[in-house]
């Protein structure tokens, strides 16, 4: 048996918190997620620093990917 988590692709403008995303290589929290321009959406994630805000610029189209619990 694989302790392996299932993941969906979710676009980026559809994110909210507590989806669990992969940024830099790392399953990160999400806290808040929302629109800043048109192609650009700011994430706030949960870190071991404390909740950190991520700039993303990313096509209307573009995914990222989100563990299903």
């Amino acid at each position: 048996m694989t302790n392996e988590s299932k993941t969906i692709e979710r676009n980026w403008c559809d994110l909210k918190p507590g989806d669990v995303i992969c940024l830099g290589g790392n399953w990160l929290e999400v806290f808040d997620a929302y629109p800043t321009n048109h192609d650009t959406v700011t994430i706030k994630v949960i870190t071991a620093y404390g909740i950190q805000p991520v700039e993303i610029q990313s096509a209307s189209k573009s995914k990222v990917t989100c563990k299903i619990y």
